[in-house]
C-alpha cells in the first residue's frame, strides 16, 4: 500500500512542478495499477526502465483534471462488492484488486466479482 500512496504523491507533486515524466521504484502491484490507469486513458504513456540493476516505472500522466487517492487503513481492509462500490461513485473510477487481477470497478462489474479497493481516480480537489 505504501507504493500506492507514493504513486499518488508523486503524480500530485510532478503535476504541480510541471514534470513531463515521473519515475517510481518498481513493484508488481504498482506496475499492475499503472497498467490499468494507462489502459483506462489516464496516462499518456508508461514503461519500464532498468538502470544499474534498479527497475523503475516511468509514466507520463495525463491527469490534469483528476486526483489519485489511495485508501486509508491497512492493506487487510475488508473487500467490497462491485455493486456497492460502483453505486457510490458517479464521478470517479476505482482500481480494485480482485481474484482475476487488478482492474477498474467497471471491469469487475462486468465479471460480477468484488475485490479490495486500491486507488480512486476522481475529480480535481477544490
Amino acid at each position: 500500500m505504501r507504493s500506492l500512496h507514493h504513486l499518488c504523491a508523486s503524480v500530485h507533486n510532478g503535476r504541480k512542478a510541471k514534470k513531463v515524466t515521473i519515475s517510481l521504484t518498481y513493484s508488481t502491484l504498482l506496475w499492475k495499477v499503472v497498467s490499468v490507469l494507462g489502459s483506462a486513458g489516464y496516462l499518456q504513456g508508461f514503461g519500464l526502465m532498468e538502470y544499474n540493476g534498479v527497475r523503475k516505472i516511468i509514466l507520463r500522466p495525463d491527469l490534469q483534471g483528476v486526483t489519485l487517492v489511495a485508501p486509508k487503513g491497512s492493506p487487510t481492509a475488508q473487500p467490497i462488492s462491485w455493486a456497492d462500490l460502483c453505486a457510490s461513485q458517479t464521478l470517479s473510477t476505482t482500481i480494485m484488486s480482485t481474484t482475476l487481477g487488478v482492474m477498474t470497478c467497471e471491469q469487475a462489474k462486468a465479471y460480477k466479482i468484488g475485490g479490495l479497493p486500491l486507488l480512486t481516480v476522481g475529480p480535481p480537489r477544490a
